[in-house]
Parts: C-alpha cells; sequence; structure tokens
C-alpha cells in the first residue's frame, strides 16, 4: 500500500484522506502523466498538472 498508518499518526497524512482513494489517484494521474507526455503538450501542461495534484495531497 502506498500509505501506512505510521504516516497518518505521524501527522504525515490527513486524517480526512482515505490511503486507498490517494493511491488510486496517484496510479491514475501517474499513468496520465505519461500519456501527456506522448502527446506532447508541453513542459507548462504538465507543471501545471503537477502542482494541482500536489495541492491535492495537502
Amino acid at each position: 500500500m502506498l500509505f501506512a498508518p505510521q504516516e497518518e499518526a505521524r501527522g504525515e497524512l490527513s486524517a480526512d484522506k482515505q490511503p486507498v482513494e490517494l493511491a488510486r489517484f496517484l496510479t491514475t494521474f501517474i499513468q496520465g502523466l505519461r500519456v501527456v507526455g506522448r502527446a506532447g503538450l508541453g513542459r507548462a501542461f504538465v507543471e501545471d498538472a503537477v502542482d494541482t495534484a500536489l495541492r491535492s495531497l495537502d
């Protein structure tokens, strides 16, 4: 599993976040980045997407 209970206990994972849902999101997002890379949408597009994904983890 991507996240363990210890991360939540140490405050590294908010109590309102579901580890399985986050793992699915990150897996899908990373696969999507591969598609975007192959489509040649550019670095700015990827950086915007990564920024948004990272904000969703806060």
